[in-house]
C-alpha cells in the first residue's frame, strides 16, 4: 500500500522566508501550498485539508492569530496541527499564544530550516500510522 504524501500549508507574508521554507519542505517530498496572508491560508486549508499548517503571526489582510482562531472553530480543520512562526515575544516560551489559540508549537524567528523540518516531522509523524 502506497504511503500518503503529506500536505503542508505555509502561511508567511515574507517572500524570501516563504521560499526557503517551501524549498526545504519540498526537498523531502511533501506537497506544499503557499499563502501570503491569513485569509489565503484559511481558504487553502478549507480546500486542501493539509496535514499541518505553518503560520506566521504578523501578516496582512488577516493576521495569523485570527486565521488560527477561524481554523480551530472549523470542525473539519480544528485538529490540523499548527506550527507558529513568529518574531514576537509571547510570555514564557509562548505560553500566552498557546492559551490564546491552542497552537501545537511555536518557532521563533530567526529559525533554522532544519529545526522547522524536525518540528514538522514530529507533528505529522504522530498521525502517520492512522492514515
Amino acid at each position: 500500500m502506497a504511503k500518503k504524501v503529506k500536505k503542508v500549508l505555509v502561511a508567511e507574508d515574507d517572500f524570501h522566508i516563504r521560499q526557503i521554507i517551501a524549498n526545504k519542505i519540498s526537498n523531502v517530498g511533501y506537497i506544499i501550498f503557499l499563502a501570503e496572508n491569513g485569509r489565503e491560508a484559511v481558504d487553502i486549508a478549507r480546500k486542501e485539508k493539509p496535514d499541518i499548517i505553518i503560520m506566521d503571526i504578523m501578516m496582512p489582510v488577516l493576521n495569523g492569530i485570527d486565521a488560527i482562531k477561524i481554523l480551530k472553530q472549523d470542525q473539519d480543520l480544528a485538529n490540523i496541527p499548527i506550527l507558529v512562526l513568529t518574531a514576537m515575544a509571547f510570555g514564557d516560551d509562548g505560553e500566552d499564544l498557546v492559551a490564546i489559540v491552542g497552537v501545537d508549537n511555536i518557532i521563533t524567528k530567526p529559525f533554522s530550516p532544519k529545526e522547522l523540518l524536525e518540528a514538522i516531522k514530529m507533528r505529522i509523524g504522530e498521525t502517520e500510522e492512522n492514515l
